[in-house]
């Protein structure tokens, strides 16, 4: 894109390439620059030309807005959000734990950071600790303006399940680990003894579902979705919509066969 831009200073689209690959190489300031120069280019904030040179939309003044908020830090917390990005996605144990280490010095340099607020709280769900969890997710959707329906869901969730016995806890954390290794028999096991106890426990039935729906369980997955489908709404309801209607699908082909 330098070499576009050396020979083509007025071509826009180009600056909007350079300030992406900048910015997900973390050199923000360089980012803020291209992004501050395409606009220039483009005072008359045409949506249709916020295309990267590849085709790819972006929001340059959306982009700004992040990257200075960014670069608002103080240095020590700017490295390391920095260090939590490039350390979020390895799903490797000690890399979760310098993950958090370096959010919490993010939220405390700002604790209306939200972007930090909701990695922290998806590292403790996934740890299975579901206070910590709750807590983040309840601090990020007071931030947010718009409504995040799976946010909002997820601390339905968790409410629900920190208000569940300790045994039913177990139970719970035992079906997900071996939901995570495919043993979908011993997942749903888990997930029927704690929803013969605890009726209202949605999610559940969506979990359970998709388990039998992956053991070509058709017609147990179908009863799970329509009770699942009954208490939800927006893109889940249209997910289990797409589920329900693939499994009329999948039923008719066998019937056919």
């Amino acid at each position: 894109y330098t070499c576009v831009i050396d020979s083509a200073p007025d071509y826009a689209p180009a600056y909007l390439s350079r300030a992406e690959e900048y910015h997900y190489s973390y050199e923000y300031a360089l980012a803020i620059a291209d992004y501050e120069t395409y606009l220039q280019l483009n005072p008359d904030k045409d949506d249709s030309a916020y295309y990267t040179y590849d085709d790819y939309y972006v929001d340059p003044a959306y982009e700004l807005a992040i990257l200075r908020r960014y670069m608002a830090l103080p240095d020590e917390a700017l490295d390391a959000w920095i260090s939590a990005q490039q350390s979020r996605y390895s799903y490797d144990d000690e890399d979760n734990k310098q993950t958090l280490d370096s959010l919490n010095v993010v939220i405390e340099a700002d604790p209306t950071f939200d972007e930090a607020l909701y990695m922290r709280a998806t590292i403790y769900d996934e740890a299975g600790e579901y206070e910590n969890a709750l807590a983040d997710y309840q601090a990020y959707v007071a931030l947010i303006d718009d409504e995040d329906s799976y946010t909002h869901s997820r601390i339905t969730e968790i409410e629900q399940l920190i208000a569940l016995p300790d045994d039913l806890q177990i139970l719970y954390r035992e079906g997900q680990e071996a939901q995570n290794i495919a043993d979908y028999a011993t997942a749903i096991d888990a997930f029927s003894q704690i929803l013969a106890q605890q009726p209202d426990f949605m999610k559940l039935y969506y979990q359970r579902g998709m388990l039998y729906y992956y053991l070509s369980e058709y017609e147990l997955a179908r009863q799970d979705f329509v009770v699942y489908q009954d208490r939800v709404s927006g893109e889940e309801s249209s997910e289990v919509d797409y589920l329900l209607e693939s499994i009329d699908t999948l039923l008719g082909s066998l019937d056919g066969e």
